[in-house]
């Protein structure tokens, strides 16, 4: 049998008991096929679901008044999507594909309902949003305090270490499908800036191009450049709360077992 959306992303971080797998596959749902440059949502439509990104890339972003655009996150394979958006009735932005993706749509209640069931899963959710606040407090200070070379080697390497730890399956772990114009975007910088910045990091060959793509050559350059420490993609997962039985399961559950951080590099 295929394994739960859900368990599959979790796995990454803590070692699932038999009772919280079997719980997050009674939630499972179909995994559905997007095209590319799709809409998953528009800024503004209702906050119902969350996402997970069972295969392909996404991004978020928001439209300013003058019409440009930032981008706020890019999501890879293995990816929850639309987790800041779970305590408000609106979406604060939009979403939208890459490439072709493969999306597991889940309802805000299956949230409630996996709180109740286990709170060790429920602390394990938490920790996994608290990464995704110190993923974007980094791209605040990459687009503070970072020069042009040093952002976009930043952001490469960044997501070259994101695909090494996704558990998703088949997942090319040397090419970004992202533009030049969706990384000008993501990183504040003009058309002009990220043109001459992607030639000089493909000069120095530690990039390659093709079509809306980036090939990376030299991960390890790019770290150097960048000064890339990747403490913040691999925080370890420790539970605050004893995993007490709730009243409404029948059955005592093992607490979670969290696996331990590689900060390595």
């Amino acid at each position: 049998m295929q394994q739960s959306c859900l368990a599959k992303h979790f796995q990454q971080f803590a070692l699932l008991s038999p009772q919280d797998l079997h719980f997050l596959e009674s939630l499972d749902v179909k995994p559905e096929s997007w095209p590319r440059n799709a809409n998953i949502w528009r800024e503004g439509s209702d906050a119902s679901h969350f996402y997970v990104l069972n295969s392909g890339w996404a991004y978020s972003s928001r439209i300013l008044q003058d019409g440009s655009r930032q981008i706020l996150d890019i999501f890879v394979p293995g990816d929850i999507i639309g987790l800041r958006d779970l305590a408000c009735r609106q979406r604060l932005n939009a979403a939208h594909t890459v490439t072709e993706v493969e999306l597991c749509a889940f309802p805000q209640h299956h949230l409630r309902a996996l709180f109740q069931n286990s709170s060790a899963l429920g602390q394990l959710f938490f920790s996994l949003a608290a990464q995704g606040q110190a993923l974007m407090a980094e791209r605040i200070i990459n687009l503070g305090r970072r020069s042009a070379r040093q952002r976009v080697a930043h952001v490469l390497a960044e997501l070259s270490t994101r695909l090494e730890e996704s558990t998703a399956e088949n997942v090319q772990r040397d090419v970004v499908p992202l533009s030049q114009t969706l990384l000008a975007d993501l990183l504040g910088l003009s058309a002009v800036h990220i043109n001459r910045t992607i030639r000089g990091l493909r000069e120095d060959r530690l990039i390659d191009l093709q079509y809306q793509s980036i090939t990376l050559l030299d991960v390890v350059g790019l770290k150097e450049i960048s000064g890339f420490n990747p403490a913040y993609l691999r925080q370890e997962f420790v539970p605050h709360l004893p995993d007490a039985t709730n009243n409404a399961v029948a059955i005592d559950k093992p607490a979670l077992s969290f696996r331990s951080a590689d900060t390595s590099g």
